[in-house]
């Protein structure tokens, strides 16, 4: 008589997301499912440091930092993805995400920041920054000058609406402006990695899987 094993499935992944930003860091936590490509949407908000940038500069880091670390603590990611500047965006990604001269260099704290805590929570394979490039996909909606022009508030609250549209959460669900968008994007790099890392678990072992993102060095 033959016996048959069956393997068993790989366990949930779990990615945390987020945007970074001294001002208002959106984060999200996506979780595999069978079902569910985009995967569930375990639970979602943002870190809203108080005081004045860049006076209260070391306070808002402080706070991002204890912030972040408790998040983590709280959902136990599996894997943690954060957005990393674009080295030379596309027009269309530029003008999707407008970082003047003045904010970059806070937004690299910020980014600094939220990798020192992830790094004491897991392991560095298992953090990745992709870039804008890497995870705005195409079906997430983009500005353009006949909706919406140059308000970036009008573009972040059309992609938090979509974001609650793939996750069949609540509308307004993200909030309003520039937090829900902050917020929604935290959850489509979530998605990104996600699907990496779904495939990733579901190769053979000794095959391997590539992904454009890249793990912290």
């Amino acid at each position: 008589m033959i016996q048959r094993t069956h393997s068993a499935p790989p366990p949930p992944v779990r990615v945390l997301g987020l945007d970074p930003s001294l001002t208002c860091t959106g984060w999200g936590v996506i979780e595999s499912f069978p079902t569910r490509p985009q995967g569930l949407c375990i639970a979602h908000g943002f870190i809203d440091p108080p005081g004045a940038v860049p006076d209260g500069l070391v306070e808002r880091l402080l706070y991002l930092s204890t912030a972040v670390r408790a998040v983590i603590a709280k959902h136990g990611p599996t894997h943690i993805a954060l957005e990393k500047p674009e080295d030379k965006p596309r027009p269309a990604i530029a003008r999707t995400f407008k970082r003047s001269t003045l904010t970059l260099p806070l937004y690299g704290v910020a980014v600094g920041v939220v990798i020192a805590a992830a790094m004491e929570a897991i392991d560095r394979d298992r953090i990745l920054t992709p870039a804008p490039s890497d995870w705005l996909s195409d079906d997430i909606p983009r500005p353009n000058r006949k909706d919406g022009g140059d308000d970036p508030d009008f573009h972040k609250e059309r992609r938090a609406r979509y974001a609650e549209s793939i996750w069949k959460l609540k509308r307004n669900a993200l909030g309003v402006k520039s937090k829900a968008g902050n917020v929604a994007d935290a959850l489509f790099i979530a998605r990104h990695t996600l699907y990496r890392a779904v495939a990733a678990a579901n190769q053979p072992r000794g095959s391997s899987c590539t992904a454009r993102s890249t793990p912290t060095s």
